[in-house]
């Protein structure tokens, strides 16, 4: 953990209690200083279920946010999070002035920050232009402007990084295109390295078919994710047994394994009372096996593993229907994604 806008914290040895130390001096792209009021405003609004905020839960356990002065924050947790160091360090701080003023929707077209970055013009699904922020509390940048081009397909970027037309990919790569770029002589350097991430679908835990965990650990059972990587990622990963990467410090080798048994899969799903219906879908109490998975427009890369599951769990009985959508968070909010 490094040092930024928080320049030093303590935890008490019950876990219970953070207490931050603020930077002082740093200043929000509209000349506004950065204060612990902006801290506990950011904390409060984000941590409201109310508000329909995405990040409530990295906020889970959290009882109550204190600034006993501008440059102090003292949060009160009412029991142990080991993940709330993390996930507070990784929300960003919003101008509680003009965020209150302006609202959530308002801020996301207006942001004001505190990075070495300010917003000069947004054109959704086109771009995004960024100047040098002179003010920025760690030096201001050696570039002048950012510029970052939307382009959705994975193998567009590339080939635009293969002209020179863009200088960096800010999402990953297809697996292919990395291989590519690294044996085409032109520079391009790639590095293997253990993610911190791990693909994954998340799930409706209170949808009528995904409430079930029989029909949660089928679709484990069912799924060959071995073939996945070997297939789709060109052997580039390793199966995940948990939500955490091996390279998670938190990681546990010994968690419930689920190696590819498809009959396993179907023996859950029959004792579960999921019987074959004369459509090649399971029902059980007049509820047929079947949810929405979204999946992103124009994402290559997670596209074609959501069509192999597709295919997997309907040899299952169960039936995944994929849903384009342009963003999935506000979809799953409202209940129109599983």
């Amino acid at each position: 953990m490094e040092p930024y806008l928080a320049e030093s914290y303590e935890v008490s040895d019950d876990g219970l209690t953070y207490t931050f130390h603020l930077r002082e001096g740093v200043k929000f792209h509209d000349g506004t200083d950065f204060t612990a009021a902006d801290v506990k405003y950011t904390f409060e609004f984000y941590s409201d279920v109310e508000t329909g905020s995405t990040l409530a839960n990295n906020f889970k356990g959290m009882s109550s946010v204190e600034a006993p002065d501008d440059y102090t924050i003292v949060i009160t947790m009412s029991q142990p999070n080991a993940a709330f160091l993390v996930n507070a360090a990784t929300t960003l701080i919003v101008s509680s002035a003009h965020h209150a003023a302006v609202g959530e929707e308002g801020y996301r077209t207006d942001p004001i920050g505190t990075g070495p970055f300010k917003l000069v013009e947004w054109v959704p699904a086109e771009y995004t232009l960024l100047e040098a922020n002179e003010e920025y509390f760690f030096g201001r940048p050696k570039v002048d402007f950012l510029r970052e081009e939307i382009i959705p397909e994975p193998s567009v970027r590339a080939i635009a990084m293969e002209t020179g037309d863009v200088h960096y990919s800010a999402w990953p790569l297809l697996v292919e295109d990395s291989i590519r770029l690294r044996d085409s002589g032109e520079g391009f350097k790639v590095f293997e390295t253990p993610a911190s991430s791990v693909k994954h679908f998340p799930l409706n835990n209170e949808h009528p078919v995904l409430a079930d965990k029989n029909v949660r650990q089928a679709m484990m059972y069912g799924l060959d994710r071995q073939r996945i990587i070997d297939d789709l990622w060109n052997g580039a990963a390793t199966v995940a047994t948990s939500n955490l990467s091996p390279a998670s410090a938190f990681y546990n080798p010994d968690v419930k394994q689920y190696p590819y048994d498809p009959d396993m899969a179907v023996q859950l799903l029959e004792e579960a009372g999921w019987m074959m219906g004369e459509d090649g879908v399971r029902v059980k109490d007049g509820v047929r096996c079947a949810f929405i998975c979204a999946t992103i427009i124009g994402d290559q890369a997670r596209r074609p593993i959501a069509e192999f599951a597709q295919q997997q769990f309907q040899d299952l009985g169960i039936e995944m229907e994929l849903q384009e959508t342009a963003g999935a968070s506000d979809g799953m909010r409202q209940g129109e994604l599983n």
